[in-house]
């Protein structure tokens, strides 16, 4: 796939997200949850220990899907 092949593809996905289809890319909640993994993961390299990765609200990843309902 070359670069044009993934503006297509990122553009369908756009499109599909802003007419009420489902949203496939990844919101801030999810980068933040992210980022509490690696801070975790970081952490726990430093002292050997487990550490606790707090729930993100919003996060999707790791939970069901919800169905997206469409007005039309």
């Amino acid at each position: 796939m070359g670069y044009d092949d993934l503006k297509v593809v990122e553009a369908k996905k756009f499109l599909v997200a802003v007419t009420g289809g489902e949203q496939r890319n990844s919101t801030i909640q999810e980068a933040l949850a992210d980022a509490e993994v690696i801070a975790a993961a970081a952490a726990s390299a430093v002292d050997g220990q487990w550490h606790q990765v707090p729930q993100v609200p919003g996060a999707t990843f790791g939970h069901p899907r919800q169905p997206v309902v469409s007005n039309a």
